[in-house]
């Protein structure tokens, strides 16, 4: 789902240009998992913490920890998207789940610029009772 950053591709208007470029100054090093992506579902950018848990979610699924397999969770996530998409410019949609021995939260909102939108993605560990966890390396979280 996200595997580059296209932060400085052309094609991009400057306020999108201009928005990831701040996205990934305040994210490109956090532990709190990042995925952008335009209204054609391509990654816009990612960081390195949203490409691990990524990867941890597949690895996961084949394992047969999550409650389904990895397309079902690549589908939940679609869902999401979708309906995000959908309600438009100001949407915050958060759902948590399952996976392994831990429950995450993944929220998604729609950010309208001019005439782009873009889907803001950030996923975190989640305690048992929903609240978000303080991640073990002494990071900060956003709380929502």
């Amino acid at each position: 789902m996200c595997a580059m950053d296209r932060s400085s591709d052309d094609s991009l208007s400057q306020s999108v240009r201009d928005a990831l470029l701040h996205i990934k100054g305040l994210y490109n090093i956090s532990p709190v998992s990042v995925c952008v992506r335009n209204q054609q579902r391509d990654v816009l950018y990612s960081n390195t913490s949203f490409e691990q848990m990524y990867d941890f979610f597949k690895t996961e699924c084949v394992a047969g920890s999550f409650s389904g397999t990895f397309y079902e969770l690549e589908l939940m996530f679609s869902q999401l998207e979708l309906d995000c998409m959908v309600l438009g410019k100001g949407c915050v949609l958060s759902k948590i789940f399952s996976c392994g021995k831990s429950n995450f939260q993944i929220r998604i909102e729609c950010i309208s610029l001019l005439d782009d939108d873009f889907y803001f993605f950030l996923a975190n560990k989640s305690s048992d009772n929903g609240s978000i966890t303080q991640p073990e390396n002494g990071g900060y979280q956003i709380k929502w």
